[in-house]
């Protein structure tokens, strides 16, 4: 989920199929940063909205 975050062009398709699959928008990856942190560092306030349901 983190790549698909970070990668993020506009089409949540990726960031819901992850979701709906499990993945945990809070687990952190090697440097400490959770795709929910990440979405808030980058002020990307779309990839954002899609990570908080």
């Amino acid at each position: 989920m983190w790549r698909a975050v970070f990668n993020y062009r506009g089409d949540p398709a990726v960031l819901d199929v992850l979701r709906e699959a499990g993945a945990d928008p809070d687990r952190a990856n090697a440097h400490g940063v959770s795709p929910r942190q990440l979405a808030g560092r980058i002020a990307n306030y779309d990839v954002a909205r899609h990570v908080n349901r």
